[in-house]
């Protein structure tokens, strides 16, 4: 068999590669094959520049399968303090989203959607936190065309309170799984440049250490270009943070605790941060 790789930028084909490789019936392989792009276009918030990666798969003269799959460019990394995308530092402005919409419920056309990254933007929005379940290939499609820089958060969500042992074996599978699915899904988008694990779970116990770690494995043996993070909201009790590249939190300071006191709210939340920081000054939060 032949897999050839194709990179075109519009209807421009910019690079090529091509493998030969021997495969019995009824088996898998997985193949490793380099492609250059020269004098790429990055992708970035500014300009969210797509290329389109196609592969053929060929047997003989057959043509046996082929794939489209829209990408884009760009690094992400972590590094003293600051989250860079492309070698430049860059300040997360968003919101947390969900799939919600009047009479629509969660069936959101592109119509809305557009509408809503156009509202984003609007406020100076550049980001944005997926909640906890995959949102739809639309949504993600034209975050990847409108250039946001997406949290995307895996459905493991609800590990408190009723849950006895956060590091039972059967839990630890399943989170697992998760965490492997919801990447596989996403990884090629470039829009995503986090992968939130968790949201607020119990991470002020101590056995979650042991299920953040199998949910941290996973991430990176499935896709180790990207930081990981969780949704805390455990804050400075959390047992957790030293695990993680970014530091998440939830606060609820005027909501839930100091009711209505968005003054006190705000000392309170100012506080807590300085704190975090103190303690962590090499992650961004």
């Amino acid at each position: 068999c032949k897999l050839k790789l194709e990179v075109f930028d519009g209807e421009e084909l910019t690079a090529e590669s091509r493998i030969t490789f021997m495969i019995s019936p009824a088996t898998q392989k997985t193949l490793y094959q380099k492609i250059v792009v020269k004098a790429a276009k990055f992708w970035s918030p500014e300009s969210p520049h797509m290329y389109t990666l196609r592969a053929t798969l060929t047997s003989g003269d057959q043509e046996i399968d082929k794939k489209d799959t829209r990408c884009g460019i760009r690094t992400i990394k972590v590094e003293n303090g600051k989250i860079l995308v492309n070698g430049r530092p860059i300040f997360l402005k968003g919101c947390a989203r969900h799939e919600d919409f009047p009479v629509l419920g969660k069936t959101l056309h592109g119509a809305i959607i557009r509408k809503d990254y156009g509202l984003m933007k609007e406020i100076g929005c550049n980001s944005f936190r997926t909640s906890h379940y995959p949102y739809s290939r639309s949504h993600m499609d034209l975050a990847d065309e409108n250039g946001f820089l997406i949290i995307l958060e895996t459905p493991a969500v609800g590990l408190w309170r009723g849950v006895e042992r956060l590091d039972d074996p059967e839990i630890v599978e399943k989170v697992r799984r998760m965490t492997r699915e919801a990447i596989q899904r996403d990884r090629n988008r470039p829009s995503v440049i986090i992968y939130s694990l968790f949201n607020e779970p119990d991470s002020d116990k101590e056995e979650f250490r042991a299920l953040l770690q199998a949910a941290k494995e996973e991430a990176v043996n499935t896709d180790p270009t990207r930081p990981v993070t969780f949704a805390s909201c455990k804050h400075l009790e959390d047992k957790a943070l030293d695990m993680v590249d970014v530091l998440c939190h939830n606060f609820y300071y005027g909501w839930y605790t100091v009711c209505g006191d968005l003054e006190e709210a705000g000392k309170i939340l100012s506080k807590t941060l300085d704190e975090i920081h103190e303690k962590f000054p090499d992650k961004p939060i």
